[in-house]
């Protein structure tokens, strides 16, 4: 009996590793099979950009005609139309779904034609760049019906495919947003020392503290007066300190509720100051600053109101037609005169 019972055992093992062994040789045909039968091009599916670092331009327009030119400058920031620093964070975003998309499965055929035409009635076109070289086009649709999944056709292809980032349970049309104000970031200034080629500082208010530093390469700098003339006893490290001043400067916000007129007021009446900061691409912004009216009703210790805003100033960029609110706060830093230059 302990014969039989041992066989049986020995079978039955057997049986179970022979079992077991035939079931992995099934899911390994399947996964080949599965992995190199497909009729899908893969051209066809191919929305992902490996590698985003070597990205450099992104232009969107949607079917409206509104378009956002957004543009890696050679110092790292991101650039909104030419015009304005792009939002770190949507950019980031943007990025991360460029590099991680993928095509979770075809439209069927059933539903391919509305599909199609719903891309072509409502879309964002996308093109992205490396450098001057166009390398990925793309449509972007609407949600699927579950909002778990993104409408999307490749260029030169009429095969729409559902998208989706693994992980992610949700839409990604949201992502490929055009409102230039959307992207843009509060920042006026961001710029390393080692990036600025001049900055010049106006004083309206008294000519005589205005200056002008230029950054002439191998850490050399030159200084000069507001008559142009070279000031020739300066301290450097304060020089290098002033220019990394110019790294993070933001305003706080756009007086959106400002009527025209009131707006042509001040950006017809007389600056107090004025920074013009160019870069090593001879990219240059100028800012205008204004004195903003005591709007809060502070007042002085006598009881009266000041005439002109104790925390705000307002300011323009690049003679557009927006005014800024910027806080002395942020920019007491870059209000300096020449005198804090000489030994």
């Amino acid at each position: 009996m302990e014969k039989k019972t041992k066989k049986k055992m020995v079978l039955k093992k057997y049986r179970n590793i022979i079992l077991f062994i035939f079931i992995l040789i099934i899911i390994s045909v399947f996964l080949f099979f599965s992995k190199n039968s497909g009729t899908i091009r893969k051209e066809l599916k191919d929305f992902a950009v490996e590698d985003t670092s070597l990205v450099t331009k992104i232009f969107m327009v949607n079917k409206e005609n509104k378009k956002v030119l957004l543009e890696r400058e050679k110092y790292g920031n991101w650039t909104v139309n030419k015009k304005f620093f792009a939002r770190k964070d949507a950019i980031d975003i943007l990025l991360k779904t460029i590099k991680r998309i993928e095509a979770k499965y075809p439209v069927s055929k059933s539903a391919k034609a509305t599909v199609l035409r719903l891309l072509s009635s409502e879309h964002t076109k996308v093109e992205i760049y490396q450098k001057e070289n166009l390398i990925k086009t793309y449509f972007v649709g609407s949600m699927t019906a579950n909002q778990n999944g993104t409408y999307m056709l490749l260029e030169n292809s009429s095969m729409p495919f559902v998208t989706h980032i693994r992980g992610f349970n949700g839409y990604l049309s949201s992502r490929y947003f055009i409102d230039e104000g959307l992207w843009r970031s509060q920042k006026l200034f961001n710029y390393n020392f080692k990036d600025i080629d001049n900055v010049e500082f106006t004083n309206l208010k008294d000519k005589n503290k205005s200056f002008k530093i230029s950054n002439l390469g191998d850490n050399k700098f030159s200084l000069k007066d507001s008559e142009n003339k070279n000031v020739e006893n300066f301290n450097i490290l304060k020089l290098k300190k002033y220019l990394s001043f110019f790294k993070k400067i933001n305003f706080e916000g756009i007086a959106n509720k400002m009527n025209q007129e009131k707006k042509d007021s001040i950006l017809n009446s007389k600056e107090i100051y004025k920074i013009s900061v160019t870069n090593k691409n001879s990219e240059k912004k100028i800012l205008r600053i204004f004195l903003r009216e005591n709007i809060g009703k502070i007042l002085d210790d006598e009881g009266k109101p000041y005439k002109y805003d104790l925390d705000r100033l307002f300011a323009n960029l690049n003679n557009n037609n927006e005014i800024l609110i910027i806080q002395y706060y942020v920019f007491d830093n870059l209000f300096m005169d020449l005198e804090y230059f000489k030994k």
